[in-house]
């Protein structure tokens, strides 16, 4: 049972293999649901969109993030776990270098979105460099405004083109790097295996980006770029430019 956040699942989805071959009810979220069922469709398993009516009666309820406590050990696999289907394709201009996705707000309902969440101008302003073509994956009421970018083409909107969580793997692996904030477009990237640099606020409180580190133990291609004492996301993102272009 999908009980939590988009990135809460997509975390823990990682033990789905792990479990009994017994007949198994999966209750996902709907937006979820082609990009679960293209990874772990089996004979033992059905899946129904959370809150459906018709779900089957069952003898136990699960708690997806709960199967940590079943399977997490010390020997936590950080490899990548899921696969993306077929969809929608991106236009990479002749001459572009580096194509990165970039991720810059979360869902304003979550309590600590004022402290993770940045600008498009800042991503803009710390990211569109020559040889970089940029695509947005953000979505919903945070999208691009398209005063920002006007005529020059800086970014490339793929919102349009994304319609549930399958469509957004299937954009990721086409991407050379994702630059995100700490939101479900991270996990995905990580599960995908995909390069995925990732902000963490500096009054951040998440148990499981740890402390200190900058890699991941959740994600072996992932990297964590902290935020300072006073620190902008702008310099932050300055940072993270110059590990992607060598700079």
């Amino acid at each position: 049972m999908s009980e939590q956040g988009f990135g809460d699942v997509i975390q823990f989805l990682r033990f789905v293999p792990k479990l009994p071959r017994e007949r198994i009810v999966f209750l996902v979220p709907r937006e979820m649901r082609r990009l679960i069922e293209f990874n772990f469709a089996a004979p033992n398993i059905s899946f129904y969109n959370f809150g459906s009516p018709t779900v089957p009666s069952a003898d136990y309820w699960q708690p997806i993030c709960s199967l940590g406590s079943l399977y997490l050990r010390n020997d936590l696999d950080p490899a990548a776990y899921l696969r993306a289907p077929e969809g929608p394709r991106i236009e990479r201009p002749t001459g572009s270098r580096l194509a990165i996705g970039v991720c810059w707000a979360g869902s304003s309902r979550h309590l600590a979105d004022a402290a993770r969440s940045s600008t498009a101008e800042a991503f803009v302003g710390a990211l569109a460099l020559p040889g970089v073509e940029l695509y947005s994956f953000q979505t919903g009421a945070k999208n691009i405004d398209p005063a920002l970018l006007g005529d020059m083409g800086i970014m490339q909107d793929l919102s349009p083109g994304i319609h549930d969580f399958a469509d957004s793997a299937s954009l990721l692996i086409q991407m050379d790097a994702i630059v995100t904030v700490d939101t479900a477009l991270a996990h995905l990237s990580g599960a995908l295996g995909v390069p995925t640099h990732v902000l963490i606020p500096y009054a951040a409180v998440d148990w499981r980006w740890g402390h200190d580190r900058k890699d991941s133990p959740w994600y072996r291609s992932m990297t964590l770029h902290r935020q300072a004492k006073g620190e902008t996301w702008s310099q932050v993102l300055q940072r993270v430019a110059a590990l992607l272009t060598g700079r």
